[in-house]
């Protein structure tokens, strides 16, 4: 008969493997006492959001992709688990491009520099005031997991960090719209001042077999990190694209739609 340490042993190693969803889960038994910023700064914080996010839009789209290099988008196809035989890109919806784009501009480095580096040294003196707020924000963004709360209508949503514990402001006018409290959404994430953006391509997690593998993962290659904000690019980088083949394998990403406020 084992005994009972040998039993609590054998326990421990699949506690550490649920340690995200346990996580979660008391976050949503447990709704965060939301304090209202006030009219004024919920409408700087929109204000703010509309020129960011239109500024983003024209640098992302007119400047980044097509800057892109080929050996970049091979790179994250590969990460991505969307590369077939032959260098072939299998891609679920048209909407993927996205993460592809992304997950090149972001994790792709030439000298241990990504794109979005490069590109801040290079322009950094001919870039509009508003440009500059939304470049070097995401000098310091990264890929997260997000347990959406309360929608504040036409501005954004509450955010508990899923890997962090800490508390934010998404501002997202479609997503004031649109929103579920008790949504998982793995995202890029863009400090904007005193609050956030989504950047490239969210993606909902609803099924449950996701945030098992994804808390496993956690357990068996994280289990020595201390701050989710302090990991080097290359661990970052592996989090992401293993979150996002998750994503892609057990539940696809069809859901995924982009449109503008």
């Amino acid at each position: 008969m084992k005994s009972q340490k040998q039993k609590l042993k054998r326990r421990v190693p699949q506690m550490r493997e649920q340690a995200l969803i346990n996580r979660i889960q008391r976050w949503m038994e447990v709704r965060d006492v939301v304090v209202d910023p006030g009219k004024e700064t919920l409408e700087r914080w929109r204000r703010t959001y509309l020129a960011t996010r239109d500024a983003c839009w024209r640098v992302n789209n007119e400047e980044l992709v097509p800057m892109v290099a080929k050996e970049a988008v091979f790179f994250a196809a590969s990460e991505l688990g969307m590369l077939g035989k032959h260098k072939t890109i299998i891609l679920e919806t048209e909407d993927e491009p996205a993460l592809l784009s992304d997950f090149g501009i972001y994790n792709y480095r030439v000298n241990g520099k990504n794109l979005i580096q490069r590109y801040w040294e290079e322009h950094a003196d001919t870039l509009s005031e508003v440009e500059t707020k939304w470049i070097t924000g995401a000098l310091k963004s990264r890929y997260t997991m997000l347990l959406l709360g309360e929608c504040v209508a036409g501005v954004g949503v509450w955010a508990r960090d899923i890997l962090t514990g800490d508390r934010l402001f998404v501002t997202d006018v479609n997503f004031s719209r649109t929103a579920v409290a008790g949504l998982t959404l793995a995202s890029r994430i863009t400090p904007i001042g005193d609050f956030y953006m989504t950047n490239g391509a969210p993606l909902a997690i609803y099924e449950y077999a996701v945030l098992a593998k994804i808390s496993e993962y956690l357990a068996r290659s994280y289990a020595d990190v201390k701050d989710f904000r302090t990991l080097s690019p290359e661990r970052s980088a592996w989090l992401e694209a293993f979150t996002i083949r998750s994503i892609r394998e057990l539940q696809g990403t069809d859901r995924m739609r982009y449109a503008n406020p």
